[in-house]
């Protein structure tokens, strides 16, 4: 009896063990995850600039919602909004409010972050929030590891040459995919070129023009002009108040001619 005991717990123990040895790779294996940024513009990859990104809030599996991280405790946003585009950019002014207080400012950059390709850099200062910054490689792509659960919050502080500075957005992990928790996320960002500005100097490859001043009626650098050598238009009615004098005087003295004769 005692050995048919000893060995239904000795079973026990090892089923336990065995389902343990499973358990633990696959949950610390899914606590953590990923994102990988495909960034691209019609086809054409867009590389340069950089990404940065900070955690801002944690999920609790026990109560089932995100809960604020300590760099973010003092927020006023509310978190439930955070699928909002206006939650994302008053999330990154909260981050230059606290970090322009602190011994660095989240804008500011670092000119030597951009040595290397994936060179990464973060900021720990007195009263001002860590963030992790990396580089666009040369195929527009680049990749955050090591992401425990929670929300993310992206953006730019150095945009890829020629393109605006992308808007802030967040990210999940995991997301949920068909029931199914995803924890390696791949997103495609769309950048916007910047728009061409328009010349503030004149064009100086356009002639001048010929005229010293806009021409006026009669103007005398109009050349399609006839000289005029005088007043033309007085003559015209005195030649012809002489011909109707000379009308009248001829039909008077035909008429006293035809009285003469009779």
């Amino acid at each position: 009896m005692k050995n048919k005991t000893l060995k239904i717990a000795l079973s026990g123990m090892i089923i336990l063990l065995v389902l343990s040895a499973i358990y633990i790779p696959v949950s610390a294996k899914e606590s953590f995850g990923s994102v990988t940024f495909k960034i691209e513009y019609e086809g054409k990859a867009v590389s340069g600039g950089n990404l940065n990104q900070v955690r801002f809030a944690q999920l609790s599996r026990d109560r089932g919602c995100f809960e604020w991280t300590q760099q973010f405790e003092q927020c006023s946003l509310h978190l439930f909004e955070f699928e909002e585009a206006e939650f994302s950019a008053g999330l990154l002014k909260y981050i230059n409010q606290v970090n322009s207080r602190g011994k660095s400012k989240i804008e500011s950059g670092s000119e030597n972050s951009m040595e290397k390709d994936t060179e990464m850099r973060r900021t720990d200062g007195s009263g001002s929030i860590s963030y992790e910054n990396q580089n666009i490689d040369k195929n527009g792509n680049i990749k955050f590891e090591g992401l425990e659960e929670g929300l993310y919050l992206f953006w730019q502080s150095e945009p890829s040459e020629g393109y605006e500075k992308m808007q802030p957005f967040v990210v999940s992990i995991p997301i949920n995919e068909g029931g199914k928790e995803v924890y390696d996320i791949v997103a495609y960002p769309k950048p916007r070129p910047k728009k061409k500005e328009l010349p503030s100097t004149p064009d100086s490859t356009k002639p001048a023009s010929s005229e010293p001043y806009p021409a006026q009626p009669d103007d005398v650098y109009n050349e399609n002009k006839l000289p005029q050598t005088g007043l033309l238009m007085w003559p015209i009615p005195g030649f012809f108040l002489y011909g109707i004098f000379f009308i009248l005087l001829g039909v008077i003295i035909r008429m006293d001619g035809e009285k003469n004769e009779n």
